[in-house]
């Protein structure tokens, strides 16, 4: 399906809903965002600017979401085809979670599907588990388990801080470190051949931290149904995750940017 048709449709899901969900305890959102590249945790996906669809329904504490990346540019094109991902979904993950709000404490619980169309990569699923303390600076824990392809774990570790701006803006920072076990981390950063002239390859060591992302947010509510959300990015790789994604030629570190807007009901 192609990438407007995807989002139109699930706006006028949202849309059509909206009598029903003024009459029970349903929510839904859908948000749209505009960043000059994607990157996930820590790996650069796309080192030029992507559209990002998200869509999600939530009631009595279950929710069902969708999430995109479209290219706007041919640089993840293949050589003899350069425009076979611009403008297409390359990815479109299906999440289903449970979340329970206690007085100190929210905890959450879900599965995640990764499906990357338009690419030869493999579809995969990951369980996850995630607490937040409901305390200065909101620290979380998130554990997510990917059994399918991957078979391991990754951890990351969160704090964020609020600051108001004025009535309709706050100014959010946070902070997230992520843990890989080996598996992990062969699995996303693999090996990759030495500099002398022994035939050797760089590879991971262990498990260990792979990646520390810096994030500051500006959401602006001009209407009480509407989100305007700028804001900027900076993560680097750590370990054996950076050195071997250096050694490769890669991107250790980026810096990006962009704006999401999102309507609630």
């Amino acid at each position: 399906m192609k990438p407007i048709l995807v989002i139109l449709t699930a706006c006028l899901i949202i849309l059509a809903a909206a009598p029903v969900l003024a009459l029970g305890p349903l929510d839904a959102s859908a948000e749209l965002g505009l960043f000059s590249k994607y990157v996930w945790r820590g790996i650069v996906v796309t080192d030029d600017p992507v559209l990002q669809p998200a869509a999600g329904v939530s009631v009595a504490g279950f929710g069902a979401s969708f999430w995109g990346n479209i290219d706007l540019t041919d640089v993840n094109g293949s050589v003899e085809d350069p425009d076979e991902l611009k403008g297409k979904f390359n990815e479109i993950d299906y999440t289903l979670t449970y979340g329970l709000s206690l007085p100190m404490v929210s905890l959450n619980a879900g599965l995640i599907r990764y499906t990357f169309p338009n690419t030869g990569f493999d579809s995969t699923t990951e369980i996850f588990a995630s607490a937040s303390a409901n305390v200065l600076f909101s620290p979380s824990l998130s554990i997510y388990y990917d059994f399918d392809e991957v078979d391991a774990a990754y951890i990351a570790i969160g704090a964020s801080h609020g600051v108001p701006m004025s009535p309709v803006a706050n100014l959010d920072l946070a902070v997230n470190l992520g843990y890989g076990t080996e598996d992990y981390q062969n699995a996303y950063f693999g090996m990759v051949p030495t500099d002398g002239d022994d035939d050797g390859f760089l590879g991971v060591s262990g498990a260990g931290l792979t990646d520390l992302t810096l994030s500051v947010r500006l959401p602006y509510h001009p209407l009480p149904m509407l989100t305007v959300t700028p804001a900027v990015f900076y993560s680097t790789l750590m370990g054996d995750a950076g050195d071997l994604v250096d050694a490769g030629g890669g991107d250790k570190s980026a810096l990006y940017f962009g704006v999401t807007c999102g309507v609630g009901f």
